[in-house]
């Protein structure tokens, strides 16, 4: 498939495209358009426990057993071919032109309580020709207990000031209503969605 204008060109015959990959701070790999590693950055070393020179030039999905256990395709391999059966194995997939993004959890290297964040993305040469796909994977455990742990607190906040006969509302720094409760909105006569902002 030809690359559109607006598409993102990395060139992996280009002496930089190691920095490259070694520099992107999250783990990331890439594999040619024949499913073997080309790239396997020093986060991936340290997430997965698989030096680079263990890794690079293996096919057969070689590079799944990390996440995995076993040998099969994945999220990049997507990338490459997608196939609705395979994405079906995702939690979460969602496709944008090259690009695709996904979680996961509980892979083979975080067997633990993990959540994982992935995208993928095919990669062209400045003819347009696709000579790869490249992946990064993100672990976002904390991020999600850090938004679940948030939700909890507004809604025991909701909870706790909305039940109370007290009138209590918070205002930003132009004056504008942002919460209040419903005694207070009723106090004025009116709903609580109709005084907020």
């Amino acid at each position: 498939m030809q690359f559109q204008a607006s598409e993102t060109i990395i060139f992996a015959n280009n002496p930089l495209f190691s920095d490259f990959i070694n520099f992107v701070p999250d783990p990331c790999f890439a594999i040619d358009p024949q499913g073997k590693v080309i790239a396997w950055n020093q986060a991936m070393v340290e997430l997965s426990g698989i030096k680079a020179e263990d890794m690079l030039g293996k096919g057969n999905y070689a590079y799944a057993i990390p996440f995995y256990g076993i040998r099969r395709p994945i999220l990049i391999d997507l990338a490459l071919k997608w196939d609705a059966q395979i994405a079906s194995t995702y939690k979460y997939i969602h496709k944008n032109g090259h690009t695709l993004v996904c979680e996961t959890e509980k892979l083979q290297f975080k067997p633990a309580e993990s959540r994982f964040w992935s995208t993928a993305r095919k990669m062209f040469n400045a003819q347009g020709d696709c000579i790869g796909a490249v992946a990064i994977v993100r672990e976002i455990i904390d991020l999600k207990k850090s938004a679940e742990e948030l939700k909890r607190s507004e809604s025991e906040k909701a909870l706790i000031l909305g039940t109370t006969s007290e009138h209590v509302s918070f205002y930003d720094l132009d004056l504008r209503i942002q919460w209040m409760n419903k005694a207070a909105a009723e106090s004025l006569g009116r709903d609580v969605g109709d005084l907020i902002g």
